[in-house]
């Protein structure tokens, strides 16, 4: 998508070939790339070549295969970015540089101290990678831009 490409400016002013591009990532995005894919199917196959590589005694596996593990979090983003937030189902929103994703705290309201508070506190913190309804999120069209809702305030019915 970059304007230095020869390639890449025959696809971006066609817009057939552009909107297939955008439907292929689309379909990577919600398929190799989707968290559902990564936790059952990715993360336990790359785990186990750490382990084999560890097991070998190969100096830095494991920070060598933390790159590995970074680079898929951020194929995936790159996806969300290129061909937008899906609208059907929950993700994490991580930080670029740590990858530690946004938690919606269920104990920290705003202001504090309210009785049935509807605002809570969110911060960065690791990513845990089990599906915690407080660590992912939904966007959904509100306007000209999008809405942000926590699965757990999703859940709930809160909007």
């Amino acid at each position: 998508m970059s304007t230095n490409g020869l390639i890449a400016k025959l696809v971006r002013d066609d817009a057939t070939r552009r909107t297939q591009l955008i439907n292929q990532i689309q379909t990577y995005r919600d398929s190799i790339f989707a968290r559902e894919v990564q936790q059952a199917q990715l993360t336990p196959l790359i785990d186990r070549m750490e382990a084999v590589l560890v097991g070998f005694g190969v100096p830095n596996a494991a920070s060598e295969i933390a790159v590995v593990r970074q680079q898929l979090r951020l194929a995936a983003s790159a996806g969300y970015l290129c061909a937008g937030l899906p609208e059907t189902r929950p993700i994490y929103v991580l930080k670029d540089d740590t990858s530690e994703c946004i938690h919606a705290s269920n104990t920290e309201s705003i202001p504090a101290g309210q009785a049935n508070p509807v605002n809570f506190e969110i911060y960065h913190h690791p990513l845990p990678d089990n599906n915690d309804p407080s660590d992912l999120w939904r966007f959904s069209p509100l306007g000209n831009g999008k809405s942000a809702t926590n699965q757990e305030a999703y859940s709930q019915g809160w909007n």
